[in-house]
């Protein structure tokens, strides 16, 4: 059975909280629509949306390193490549390439890199039918972690990949304590990748599980203040399994929406509905959980007020706290440019008072972080 790549999935230590001199968090998108071809990718091995992840994220993570000090250099070489040396190599090569390419590289101090070496945290959160976690920290004293993070940044798969259309040895489902499977949960649409049993894009709960690592992170009262970067990627709405939603939807005529619970390294809430909806043409319509409460307009309003009190404590906030997404989908039935007008022009990350950096386009792009 294949193994889905992880780091560290405890919960973050406290007293590791506030060591960290700059961190990134990215959000991975892990749903079975990610196996659909991707416009961006016609270089790649396999020309779909998790191709395009997999450069989004692997570059994400090479400027985090650069601006900590760090940069992968081919084994036996003092030199690191430079920005535009990886990013050229990123591009051309797929995820399958690029982890055999890896196997000649390791992440060293870049020798030279002006000013303090600093810590790099990076936190991984995935998200499909279900949200997961990991970790890993990058130190001078032992940057070794940061090869095995970029492993599992493009080792990630999606978990019909992992399992077929079956549940069998998976353990997220059992430790979620979710559903045995039905019949209506294999169904195999017409021109799929995969079946319905592992769709589901669960992005309300990756966006609490962001919001609960930068509260803790903020918390700290000895937390001295960091670059973070936050870099977002997904190829769909926040559309849940229909059947698991707070609505009646296909294979179900109840209203009460399945819990998919957030590993507790994340919280560990509950999460009862997609809370936004979008149809094919960009209009939204939110959705109440189990409570009765409009969860995602309660998530934006308590993750960017969490956000403005991070830069808050910069005195350059612009540079040092940057967030960036990636909409993919181009090539479907949906409005996806309207969609994604909607929901990261509006209704998830806003900076107007904060000073914060955040961008976020479609298809065909490789995000820069600015400075």
């Amino acid at each position: 059975m294949a193994i889905q790549p992880k780091l560290d999935c405890a919960p973050v230590p406290p007293d590791e909280l506030g060591k960290t001199d700059v961190a990134l968090y990215l959000l991975m998108d892990n749903s079975t629509s990610m196996l659909q071809s991707d416009p961006s990718t016609a270089l790649a091995g396999q020309a779909n949306h998790l191709e395009s992840q997999d450069r989004v994220s692997l570059y994400a993570y090479q400027q985090a390193l650069e601006k900590a000090g760090y940069g992968f250099s081919r084994k036996g070489e003092s030199g690191v490549l430079s920005t535009a040396a990886f990013k050229d190599a990123v591009i051309k090569n797929s995820a399958a390439d690029l982890a055999e390419v890896l196997n000649d590289f390791e992440v060293i101090v870049d020798p030279n890199h002006s000013g303090d070496v600093q810590d790099l945290k990076l936190h991984w959160i995935s998200y499909g039918y279900a949200v997961d976690y990991g970790s890993a920290t990058i130190t001078a004293d032992d940057p070794s972690a940061g090869k095995r993070a970029a492993e599992a940044i493009i080792g990630l798969q999606t978990p019909d990949q992992i399992y077929g259309n079956s549940i069998d040895g998976n353990v997220l489902w059992a430790e979620r304590g979710l559903p045995a499977v039905t019949a209506n949960d294999t169904f195999w649409g017409e021109a799929r990748p995969a079946s319905n049993l592992y769709s589901g894009t669960e992005m309300l709960g990756a966006l609490e599980g962001l919001e609960h690592l930068l509260a803790a992170k903020l918390n700290r009262s000895d937390a001295d203040p960091i670059t973070t970067y936050i870099n977002m990627t997904t190829d769909g709405r926040p559309e849940r399994r229909a059947w698991w939603d707070t609505r009646t939807g296909a294979g179900s005529d109840s209203l009460t929406g399945q819990s998919v619970p957030l590993p507790g390294s994340l919280g560990g809430d509950s999460i009862t509905s997609s809370g936004l909806l979008y149809d094919i043409d960009g209009d939204a319509t939110f959705l109440n959980n189990n409570a009765g409460e409009q969860q995602w307009t309660a998530m934006q309003n308590r993750l960017n007020a969490t956000l403005d009190a991070i830069a808050a404590q910069q005195a350059d906030p612009a540079n040092r706290l940057q967030v960036s997404v990636l909409g993919m989908g181009d090539g479907s039935d949906a409005n996806f440019p309207a969609i994604y007008s909607d929901l990261f022009g509006l209704r998830t990350f806003n900076n107007s008072s904060g000073g914060w950096s955040y961008d976020y386009s479609t298809s065909y792009a490789l995000p820069d972080f600015i400075g």
